[in-house]
């Protein structure tokens, strides 16, 4: 895992053909679907399932975290446990954590963490194949550009019994 500033970050989503900000780009992918978080012991499993159906080749993922602001120093603690030793920037200097193909169990791990803390972060595959969005550990947003891999990550949600709350 490398950890990346802002601008590294951006630097990542423009070089992998990623849409930077879903919610406002009229070049956002076109298959949606807004769903509960599942609970903590399930959300390996979703985000697993989700990686493994969706994860181009040799393709890496990007992971950035983008609210944490009611986190307590314990989690920070254990937070800051997953990220490489010699990473000595804080989180707020160092949001964007990027993970090679053969580091995708330690993606599903901090992915999860951030999942359980309740903060706010996105997890994003190359040229728009997937985005999956967490709002404060409460909701999933998740965009493609493919309608299979949206039928697959569907076919999770329903295999999990999570409540899907929108599509579009």
């Amino acid at each position: 895992m490398d950890c990346l500033t802002e601008l590294e970050t951006s630097d990542w989503l423009r070089t992998n053909c990623v849409t930077a900000n879903t919610y406002d780009s009229s070049e956002r992918p076109r298959w949606y679907v807004q769903f509960r978080a599942p609970r903590v012991d399930a959300a390996h499993v979703a985000i697993a399932n989700l990686l493994r159906e969706m994860s181009p080749g040799n393709a890496g993922v990007l992971i950035h975290v983008t609210d944490w602001s009611l986190y307590t120093p314990e989690q920070m603690l254990k937070f800051d446990s997953m990220r490489p030793s010699i990473e000595t920037r804080p989180l707020i200097e160092s949001a964007g954590h990027r993970f090679a193909t053969n580091e995708q169990e330690d993606a599903v791990n901090l992915f999860a963490m951030a999942t359980e803390f309740g903060w706010s972060s996105y997890l994003y595959l190359p040229d728009d194949v997937a985005t999956l969005y967490n709002w404060e550990g409460d909701l999933f947003d998740f965009w493609s550009r493919d309608k299979f891999r949206l039928t697959a990550i569907i076919k999770i949600v329903g295999e999990l019994e999570l409540e899907i709350t929108h599509a579009g």
